[in-house]
């Protein structure tokens, strides 16, 4: 597994911290620039957007519009640089986003992470700094999605949502394509579920076996069912002596 070395030009902990101070430039003038990260060279798609849950697509800044599509988990969107407030919901934004297929559209501020999609390969806690002597966050859980937003030596930062976003060891990440939809299927079908239960849903949500998701919820499911018994081992029945020839004299 391998990651990409060039990072995003966005120090963003998540969409709506990142973007959300981009107002519409059609509503409110010019649309500010946010920081760059200093620490991370340009990268050749700094606005790409990571979905993590279903959610629509409309034509303009308002839930009540009919969608024009609706975009699945996994997926990967190009913020278009405009915001704006919901006109029937505190709290809410919509983003100018464009889809894989070019349609261009507004989405809500629900289930997108800024960064190119990765998936968490093991359970691992997250980091405020790219060190383990800093304090952690709370821990991701194996077949986490995330949006990765930068390197540092040993260390990949993520965000998981708009509230929960750090540095990972870059061992327990994958932004392989099979990873990421693994994460993408089998994600949906563990939650609301523990244990046992969530790492089988996880794995019969997968058709294809090969990925690094699929061998670690197998391997995590092996390990609950513990070792294999060893067979068991009937020994053999003892040899009979033959008896002595009394006939024979006796030397």
């Amino acid at each position: 597994m391998t990651l990409r070395t060039s990072v995003l030009s966005l120090s963003a902990v998540g969409l709506l911290a990142c973007i959300g101070c981009r107002k519409s430039t059609t509503a409110e003038g010019a649309a500010a620039t946010p920081a760059a990260d200093v620490t991370a060279p340009a990268q050749d798609n700094p606005d790409q957007i990571v979905v993590t849950q279903r959610t629509a697509i409309f034509p303009e800044p308002d839930a009540k519009a009919k969608s024009l599509a609706v975009v699945q988990s996994g997926e990967t969107l190009v913020f278009l640089g405009d915001s704006a407030e919901s006109p029937n919901a505190k709290n809410e934004f919509f983003y100018k986003v464009k889809l894989s297929d070019g349609t261009e559209g507004w989405a809500r501020n629900y289930g997108l992470i800024l960064g190119h999609p990765g998936a968490v390969l093991l359970e691992t806690p997250i980091y405020q700094r790219p060190t383990i002597l800093a304090s952690t966050r709370g821990k991701l859980p194996l077949g986490q999605l995330v949006g990765i937003q930068g390197t540092q030596d040993d260390f990949v930062k993520v965000a998981a949502s708009r509230w929960q976003s750090g540095w990972v060891r870059k061992s327990d990440i994958s932004n392989d394509p099979a990873d990421v939809l693994a994460a993408a299927l089998a994600g949906p079908a563990m939650a609301k579920k523990t244990g046992k239960i969530a790492l089988e849903a996880g794995l019969a949500a997968l058709t294809d076996r090969s990925s690094g998701i699929a061998k670690a919820l197998q391997a995590k499911l092996d390990s609950l069912d513990g070792p294999a018994a060893a067979p068991t081992v009937t020994p053999a029945a003892p040899t009979a002596t033959p008896a002595a020839d009394s006939t024979k004299p006796a030397q």
